[in-house]
């Protein structure tokens, strides 16, 4: 499923994604319905109300399904599921008082019963809310092996339907009565499917408190933690990696994953946020989800020497704090983005970075006490490929990979609402040519014009025939997007590889499945960037770490400057820019990058060499032996465990 299912930057609630047109459209059936009913009372007609009845609860359904906002905002206004119930039996009851006139028996027992309905909804959620509480534990994990734990079976229909399992009864209780009210029913029918609409609403209940008995005597919130600490504890970590981020921004630690696959050190991965542990991609190292920052600090690590960070999360002050370990921040790209140099640095005893272009990035006043924390590591991820060969009448790739708006308020960050749609345009005209567009993560997230400019560049591409791909990476056994945390831990103690792998070759699947003339736009976390690297003959980005990892391929390479700055002043303040052309305001660096490429030449090739090795450090190739060697000397350098922790 897509990765950007809901905005949750800075929320720990996931406010759900703006509904398409089928969501659109269930949600104005859905308050029709609901005015349909007060017409039918204003007319007064049994057979119309018991047809928006009918109405009403296939809406109902419908919202639940493909408008999921609209539940949500329905709810925050006190507008919710049972308030829509007692609108639709308040509805009944005028219906009922004006055909049949007031205080009649039925109009009674129609009231009381759907006053039970409503008491019963509200206690099946309660319930569910319960049982979802017990089923929360404070840790859970992935890929560790839990001995003899059993954890209770996930109740699926309670958890993820609740709204869904009185939609019967109220369906019988609004027709039925309604029907009866209008003389088109006896009246004994309309009572009775009141009082057997009431039955059921308890019966659910009953039902509902079987279930939550059942989990309490599980005791998940206690030995699942247990389990987990047992199972840590036989592993033994020497290392953690770290991430203290949600999942919209996961990208930063799977870029990781396979260098610490590799890296000959027991591994274990930490994470703070449950939807993270959810949609993070299959890897062999285990995981564990610890939100909680007391918790945290209570889980023993007393084992581990070195912790890694990816990011500058403000949560990392958590595992900071306990001590015991040699701390490094290892970021999630080398680029000349500001944020490679964060004054929030100087709580890590190493700062890593790729070569000698990211040592100087730390010179200015505010990073400049951590220059004795800086150690230079090369870059893994920075992989040399075989030069590309197309085949007789491929065009040739340019890949253009702009990066996201940031978090601060800086123009100019991304170039895409400045040039983004012309530069595609000016690439879809020019014979010879195909675009591979991979925009970052987060493109969209935070600025309205970036959202709006990548949706222009997605849809000219699709106007020339481009293949749009959104999905995740497939795997052999993706469990339930509803599935709750426990559910999916007990199906990744099931499995050697975290419940999840990798098929294979479903990569190169993907890239055969058009032929090399389709333009492609690839908007998911898989395939890779990497992968997107390795079918391109030419990159077009923004200042960001796509840059050093590129120039591993040392392919000819063009950096956006929509400013339009000077290339000298551009080049001083974006070291990283001088390893190719740049694409100014009037795309000239553009045309002629392309018209290299279909010449067969490259003039930035020496110039490109000389800044590969001052970003990536000397040989860039060694970079993933030298990383190893880093993570071997942090667990070397590390103090003893203080007491006390």
């Amino acid at each position: 499923m897509p990765r950007t299912s809901g905005i949750s930057l800075t929320s720990t609630e996931r406010v759900p994604g703006v509904p398409d047109a089928p969501g659109l459209a269930a949600t104005g059936v859905l308050a029709l319905a609901y005015l349909g009913l007060f017409a039918a009372v204003a007319v007064p007609s049994s057979p119309l109300f018991a047809l928006f009845a009918l109405l009403v609860v296939g809406a109902e359904f419908a919202v639940w399904r493909v408008a999921p906002l609209s539940a949500w905002a329905l709810a925050r206004v006190q507008l919710g599921l049972p308030w829509r119930w007692a609108i639709g039996a308040a509805a009944l009851a005028a219906l009922e008082a004006r055909l049949s006139g007031p205080n009649t028996s039925l109009d009674v027992l129609v009231v009381v019963c759907a006053a039970a309905v409503g008491i019963c909804g509200g206690v099946v959620e309660g319930l569910a809310q319960v049982v979802e509480y017990l089923r929360k534990s404070p840790v859970i994990s992935r890929g560790l092996p839990l001995g003899g734990l059993v954890l209770p079976r996930e109740p699926r229909a309670l958890l993820h339907q609740r709204s869904r399992l009185l939609w019967p009864a109220v369906l019988v209780l609004l027709v039925v009565p309604a029907l009866a009210a209008g003389t088109m029913l006896p009246s004994w029918l309309g009572a009775t499917a009141a009082v057997g609409a009431a039955a059921g609403a308890v019966g659910v209940v009953v039902w509902s408190l079987v279930l939550a008995a059942e989990t309490r005597r599980a005791r998940p919130r206690s030995r699942v933690p247990e389990a987990v600490q047992a199972a840590v504890t036989e592993l033994a970590p020497d290392l953690v990696l770290y991430y203290g981020g949600t999942a919209d921004a996961l990208y930063q630690l799977e870029m990781w994953l396979p260098t610490f696959e590799s890296s000959g050190h027991r591994t274990l991965v930490v994470l703070r946020d449950r939807e993270a542990l959810r949609l993070l991609r299959p890897t062999t190292l285990p995981v564990v989800c610890i939100p909680a920052g007391t918790a945290l600090v209570a889980f023993d690590l007393s084992t581990v020497r070195g912790a890694l960070f990816v990011s500058n999360a403000a949560t990392n002050i958590h595992l900071i704090r306990k001590g015991g370990m040699r701390t490094a921040f290892i970021g999630h790209g080398d680029s000349d983005k500001s944020s490679s140099r964060s004054p929030f640095t100087k709580v890590y005893d190493e700062i890593w970075v790729a070569g000698p272009a990211g040592a100087e990035r730390y010179a200015g006043w505010e990073t400049a006490l951590v220059s004795d924390r800086i150690r230079l590591v090369g870059r893994p991820q920075a992989v040399a490929a075989p030069h590309r060969v197309r085949c007789p009448g491929e065009p040739a790739t340019v890949l253009y990979a702009p990066t996201w708006e940031g978090w601060g308020d800086e123009p100019y960050h991304s170039s895409l609402p400045y040039l983004g749609v012309d530069l595609v345009r000016r690439l879809l005209a020019t014979d010879g040519i195909r675009v591979l567009y991979r925009p970052h993560p987060l493109t969209g997230t935070r600025d309205a014009g970036v959202r709006k400019a990548h949706h222009d560049v997605v849809a000219l591409l699709q106007e020339v025939g481009a293949q749009v791909h959104r999905d995740a990476a497939p795997t052999a056994s993706a469990s339930p997007a509803e599935a709750d945390a426990l559910a999916l831990m007990d199906a990744a103690a099931r499995s050697a590889a975290g419940g999840m792998h990798r098929e294979p070759g479903a990569t190169a699947q993907f890239w055969a499945e058009a032929p090399a003339t389709t333009h492609r736009v690839v908007e998911g976390s898989w395939p890779g960037l990497s992968s997107c690297f390795e079918q391109s003959d030419a990159l077009v980005a923004d200042v960001s770490s796509v840059v050093s990892d590129w120039l591993a391929l040392d392919r000819p390479l063009a950096l956006t400057n929509p400013e339009g700055l000077d290339a000298a002043e551009f080049g001083e303040r974006f070291p990283s820019s001088r390893a190719g052309l740049l694409v100014g305001p009037d795309l000239a660096g553009l045309d002629a990058i392309v018209a290299d490429l279909l010449a067969g030449q490259d003039r930035t090739r020496a110039q490109r060499s000389v800044e590969r090795e001052h970003l990536l450090g000397t040989p860039p190739e060694t970079g993933a032996e030298r990383f190893r060697a880093a993570l071997d000397q942090l667990v070397e350098q590390a103090g003893p465990v203080p007491s006390g922790f």
